[in-house]
C-alpha cells in the first residue's frame, strides 16, 4: 500500500533585488574539439538574462543569454551561452548555433559585445565589449567598455 502526504503550499517567492546587477566576470572561449562556442558571465545580482553581439566586418550575429544560477538571495547569477558550430553558416539560429568557425583567425576578427538585463524591468545595466574596435550604436546598442574578458575571469 502507498502512503501519500500533502504538506501545505509554502511560499518561496522572494522580493526581487532593488540592485542594478553589473557584471563581474565573462569567460568567453571555443572548444575545438566539440565545434562550440561558449560565454560564461557572472553579475553581482539577479539578471533578467541578457544578449551577445558578435560581428565581423561580413557577419553580425545576436544570441540571448540566459541565467542558469541565481544566488537565493539576489546576491549574485550565472548566465551561459552555448553555441554550435554550423559549416553553411546560412543555417545558424540564434540562441543556438553560430556561422563563426572556431579558428585563431576568426576569433582575432570577432568583435563581441554582451549586455545583462535587469530583474525587474528588463533594462540594460551593465555591457562590456571586446575584440576589434566596432561601432554597434547603429544597432541601438549604448557604448559599453572595452575590457579583456580573459583578464577579468
Amino acid at each position: 500500500m502507498l502512503a501519500f502526504f500533502f504538506s501545505g503550499c509554502v511560499d518561496v517567492s522572494q522580493e526581487a533585488p532593488s540592485k542594478n546587477p553589473t557584471i563581474l566576470s565573462v569567460d568567453f572561449s571555443c572548444d575545438r574539439d566539440e565545434d562550440i562556442w561558449s560565454l560564461r558571465l557572472f553579475a553581482d545580482a539577479w539578471t533578467s538574462g541578457g544578449e551577445v553581439v558578435m560581428a565581423t566586418d561580413d557577419r553580425l550575429e545576436i544570441h540571448k543569454l540566459d541565467s542558469i544560477r541565481a544566488a537565493p538571495h539576489g546576491e549574485g547569477d550565472e548566465l551561459l551561452l552555448q553555441l554550435s558550430i554550423q559549416s553553411n553558416p546560412d543555417d545558424a539560429a540564434g540562441g543556438s548555433s553560430t556561422g563563426f568557425l572556431c579558428t585563431d583567425s576568426q576569433h582575432a576578427a570577432l568583435s563581441v559585445r554582451v549586455g545583462i538585463f535587469s530583474f525587474d524591468n528588463e533594462q540594460e545595466t551593465d555591457c562590456w565589449q571586446w575584440g576589434p574596435e566596432m561601432d554597434f550604436s547603429s544597432l541601438d546598442y549604448p557604448l559599453c567598455p572595452e575590457v579583456d574578458p580573459s583578464e577579468q575571469s
